[in-house]
């Protein structure tokens, strides 16, 4: 039986939403089953075939079922989110919203399920939250002890019961959209909502990535301003998030690679080779170093292990390989 239903409205989403669905790949200590429902427009969409290519990883993580649902123009988030709670299952208890960019951390889905068999809340929210510009690789953590307002933060979840009784006002709203649905819940309940907050150090291994789709004037601006609940993370980000996933946001800052990538021989079936790049780029960060889409492919289709150690030195990978002339 459904217990939980994991939302992720996408739109213009075609680069971006693997963020969302590689998080949800990579749960761990899962013992009960929850659904995926994805609302997108056709505009620069992800695409269910994509979608559907994540199901065998994701069944493994206890997935039991994907609902896609197509828009063939653009509608408000707020209607977006309000579609995705009509396809939730009858029987799912948490709804689970998750953005196209937020990479979640790899317990996120247990701690969840574990607090509400505890607590049974009505809003689940993480204490810290790391933003990630993926411009410039800079991150600020944001707190969320030292707030007034807990609705905003990626990685909460909110009682379906509630969301079922407020769907009906959540719609046609552009703008302040977790402000709404905050509000709506709240009216639902009727009194005040019982709120949980995740103490655990959970927060640390997942990852709001800010310009991978739009980015607000206030975000920008906290990178370089941080505001009073805002700091500096202190510690790597390789010590807690998967090399893979640093490797793919890097990448994704990068204009494309300005080295070529052929084939040896027409007709031939040896694999194709990579023009090295120029010796002056060989000592650079990999964060300043494009590398060509064929790479990419191969390295993402590696093992797992394998491709976690090719992530942290894919040029020294791709000689040893010989993937490169």
């Amino acid at each position: 039986m459904t217990f939980m239903s994991v939302g992720i409205p996408l739109y213009k989403a075609e680069n971006v939403a693997w963020i969302a669905l590689e998080g949800l790949c990579r749960q761990q200590d899962i013992d009960f089953e929850w659904e995926l429902v994805v609302v997108e427009e056709e505009e620069r969409a992800f695409g269910q075939q994509r979608i559907m290519e994540y199901l065998p990883r994701l069944q493994k993580k206890g997935c039991i079922n994907i609902t896609y649902k197509s828009l063939g123009q653009w509608v408000p988030l707020a209607n977006k989110i309000a579609t995705i709670i009509q396809n939730c299952s009858s029987y799912s208890r948490i709804y689970i919203p998750n953005a196209a960019d937020y990479f979640s951390p790899p317990r996120r889905l247990s701690a969840i399920f574990s607090a509400w068999m505890d607590y049974q809340f009505d809003w689940y929210a993480p204490t810290r939250l790391i933003l990630y510009n993926l411009k410039d690789g800079k991150t600020i953590v944001s707190d969320n002890k030292g707030r007034d307002r807990k609705d905003d933060y990626a990685g909460r979840a909110i009682s379906m019961e509630l969301l079922r009784k407020a769907v009906a006002n959540i719609h046609s709203k552009p703008k302040g959209v977790d402000g709404l649905i905050w509000m709506s819940v709240q009216d639902a309940a009727k009194e005040r909502l019982l709120m949980y907050l995740d103490k655990s150090d959970n927060w640390r291994s997942g990852l709001s990535v800010e310009g991978a789709g739009s980015i607000s004037k206030y975000v920008k601006t906290c990178f370089d301003k941080p505001l009073p609940h805002q700091y500096p993370y202190a510690y790597e980000l390789k010590d807690t998030i998967p090399a893979d996933i640093l490797f793919r946001l890097r990448q994704m800052a990068l204009p494309p690679c300005p080295y070529a990538s052929r084939r040896a021989k027409p007709k031939s079936r040896s694999k194709p080779f990579i023009k090295a790049p120029d010796k002056k780029l060989k000592g650079l960060p990999l964060f300043n170093l494009p590398l060509p889409d064929v790479m990419i492919k191969r390295i993402m289709k590696l093992p797992p292990d394998e491709m976690q150690r090719a992530c942290k030195d894919p040029i020294g990978y791709a000689r040893k390989m010989k993937w490169l002339k």
